[in-house]
């Protein structure tokens, strides 16, 4: 959910839920373990404030700061994660745009963050559907980088409702070899 409360000022209410088949090669037996992961994100709250406006050569630029709730389970908070975010976008004529994102995420467990991009090309086909294609990825010191390339269609069903089908595919090992999702997002102005 997004606030706005000022001229450039955004309040974030973020979480999703998921459900996940899992299939694993057990050693010794070799027996395939199949399953199924149900269940919600932990919330993480946060602001974005607009830096600079898109003028001549320029990108439009913000920052967005977010906390991670992890509760680990307990029903108190045992972890606050925080990232940091900075985005730009530059117009492509008047249907299309470059979005790039850098971050830096903490996990709660370790003092070392993890580094994730984006670099994705949107496309208006009408007033309310859009399609965008991209690039991604994380970097985490000792566990390697998880890159991928995502693809989407996007429903504007008014300014406060949009929906949101994409599929992703990995491009290293580390990365998830295929995913798949809808969304929603619902703003309150």
């Amino acid at each position: 959910m997004r606030l706005g409360v000022g001229d450039g000022i955004e309040l974030r209410l973020e979480g999703s839920a998921s459900s996940e088949a899992l299939s694993v090669d057990s050693c010794p037996s070799r027996r395939r373990l199949d399953a199924r992961l149900d269940g919600f994100s932990a919330p993480a709250v946060g602001v974005k404030l607009a830096v600079l406006d898109e003028a001549s050569l320029l990108p439009r630029l913000s920052v967005a700061a977010s906390v991670t709730l992890q509760d680990e389970g307990s029903g108190l908070i045992a972890d606050l994660s925080p990232t940091l975010r900075l985005t730009a976008s530059r117009s492509i004529g008047d249907d299309a745009s470059i979005i790039a994102n850098i971050a830096t995420a903490w996990d709660g467990s370790s003092i070392v963050p993890a580094a994730a991009y984006t670099l994705s090309l949107a496309g208006a086909l009408s007033e309310s559907l859009a399609v965008y294609a991209g690039l991604f990825g994380d970097i985490a010191l000792g566990s390697g980088a998880a890159h991928s390339a995502d693809a989407g269609v996007s429903y504007t069903v008014s300014d406060a409702l949009s929906a949101e089908i994409f599929g992703a595919i990995g491009l290293v090992d580390a990365a998830p070899e295929f995913y798949g999702g809808i969304g929603f997002a619902v703003g309150i102005r």
